[in-house]
């Protein structure tokens, strides 16, 4: 204890030196701290925007797929419409070939 002592006496400046060492470590883990903050929040920003990115990219990406199956259905009904039109057509010609294959027997 008196060895102690006797550096401390020494030494007269060695406890405000650890004082001011003590302190200009907290400010390095503070500003370290607020580094790893900042970062942090960067990241978050950056993944917001990246999702936000992605989600608009994937609306248009299914509007777009709304949009071509919509035009093949209109398509398909165009089709419908004309193959039933055309059937008809071809039921009023066998309707007429058989009445007047009827009539012929008759």
């Amino acid at each position: 204890l008196g060895f102690q002592q006797g550096r401390l006496l020494l030494q007269p400046g060695h406890m405000e030196h650890q004082r001011q060492e003590l302190h200009r470590r907290q400010d390095e883990e503070d500003k370290h701290q607020r580094s790893l903050t900042d970062l942090r929040h960067e990241l978050e920003s950056r993944a917001r925007s990246e999702m936000e990115e992605l989600e608009l990219l994937h609306k248009q990406h299914l509007a777009s797929a709304v949009s071509q199956l919509e035009s093949k259905m209109r398509d398909q009904a165009v089709l419908h419409e004309e193959e039933r039109r055309h059937l008809e057509e071809q039921m009023k010609s066998y309707v007429f070939e058989a009445t007047a294959a009827k009539q012929s027997l008759e």
